[in-house]
């Protein structure tokens, strides 16, 4: 059975992702915070990483992100980003920091199902001609 890290500070999102993806035949860790997504991550070694970028405290998902990726026994490890951001500049931020793929909320579950199962099965899916990509253009600097 596949694992899943879900690290989102929203708690009733975080129950939402597992409730919607459990029936999938899936096994679960939820965390709302960085620091304990970096012990989940190394002492579990899940399948994938449901990441949000703009977690409370600390560590927010970008460093989060960068942290994994510089440990060896995470490195490897696929990182699906969940944002908010719009603009072209979150996106770039989130692939610098280490994602495999970047999702915009709100999104469809079938669609975040679909992510995952590329990730489990090696493919990374982040283009910008998916349908539920809606990245803005940065405005214009004066």
């Amino acid at each position: 059975m596949e694992k899943i890290l879900i690290v989102e500070d929203h708690t009733d999102l975080r129950k939402l992702l597992a409730l919607a993806l459990r029936k999938y035949n899936r096994s679960f860790f939820h965390t709302n915070n960085g620091q304990e997504a970096l012990d989940i991550a190394r002492r579990e070694r899940p399948d994938v990483i449901l990441l949000d970028a703009k977690l409370a405290g600390a560590m927010d998902g970008y460093e989060t992100a960068r942290r994994l990726r510089s440990q060896p026994e995470t490195k490897n490890l696929p990182i699906l980003f969940l944002s908010t951001g719009v603009l072209r500049s979150d996106r770039a931020r989130a692939f610098a920091a280490g994602a495999d793929t970047y999702i915009e909320k709100p999104f469809k579950l079938a669609f975040l199902k679909e992510q995952i199962e590329d990730l489990i099965q090696g493919q990374t899916s982040a283009s910008e001609e998916q349908p539920s990509f809606r990245v803005a253009e940065d405005p214009p600097r004066e």
